[in-house]
């Protein structure tokens, strides 16, 4: 679960989810001029990794089981 004390990612970053019968899949991308350390947000699964993300188009995937739903991402 999130860390209450810890900030939300910066609002360059985009986050498109979709699922299929069986998981749930999110990616961010980065569209700020540098790089961001996030870790997803997730209900009902562990949170992702602290994950740096490169600058301008830079992007990462997670995949989690149908049961959990993307909650956002912070800032690690």
């Amino acid at each position: 679960m999130g860390s209450a004390s810890a900030a939300n990612a910066p609002s360059c970053v985009s986050f498109k989810s979709t699922s299929s019968w069986a998981t749930h899949t999110t990616r961010a991308t980065n569209n700020c001029s540098s790089s961001v350390r996030i870790r997803f947000n997730w209900s009902n699964h562990a949170d992702g990794p602290c994950t740096t993300i490169g600058a301008r188009g830079g992007w990462h995937s997670e995949t989690v089981a149908l049961t959990a739903s993307f909650q956002g991402a912070y800032t690690c």
